[in-house]
This record gives structure tokens, sequence and C-alpha cells, in this order.
């Protein structure tokens, strides 16, 4: 057994599927997983929105966030940790400042 009961709880009905060897001695192993993982959390596409440029405290908030620490690696790893820190931060300024967009906007359609 490579997984512990964790793992299994949190992925029941997960297979492994042993694969044909190609061109190496090793044989390569494929997870399937059923349909629906209810347990796992999808994150949503992030979306930068062109009203937050007009916005003086979005400049601020990209700042700050790119100015924090990022851990250890090579010089893409650190620019994607700085744009990870963007996106959390730029998402929680936007909850804040302008509330749920896409419901008030649905709302004004409506």
């Amino acid at each position: 057994m490579v997984a512990s009961m964790a793992w299994i709880n949190m992925f029941e009905g997960a297979k492994v599927v042993h694969l044909a060897k190609l061109s190496s001695d090793h044989c390569p192993l494929m997870l399937e997983f059923p349909q629906v993982l209810e347990k796992v959390q999808r994150h949503r596409v992030f979306r930068f929105e062109a009203m937050w440029v007009k916005d003086e405290q979005s400049k601020d908030v990209v700042q700050q966030a790119w100015s924090l620490d990022t851990a250890e690696g090579s010089p893409m790893f650190q620019v994607f940790e700085k744009l990870k820190h963007c996106r959390v931060s730029l998402i929680a300024w936007s909850k804040e400042r302008f509330g749920k967009l896409a419901s008030r906007i649905k709302e004004k359609r409506k």
C-alpha cells in the first residue's frame, strides 16, 4: 500500500492503473478518480478587473503583496509566488472594497 488511510478516505473510489512500459524498465502508473470529488475544492479562475486600476488603493495592494517575502527558489518560482500573493491580496481587497460584484450586477440586470 502506498497511500495513508487519510488519503484513501479523501479519495474514496480512486484506482491505480498499471500502464504498459514503452521504452523503460519501469511501469507507469495512472491514478483514476471518480467523477465526483465533493471533498476537493476547486479554485476559481482569477480575472484581473480593469476597474481596479481606476482605484488608487489598488496600486498599494499590489505593491504590498509584491514586497512580501517568498520561499527560496528559482527566479521564476519567486515571480510565481509574488503573483500568487498579488492574486490573493487583490481578491481580498476587492471583496472588502466593492463587495460581491457579480451578484450586484446580476441584480441590476433583473
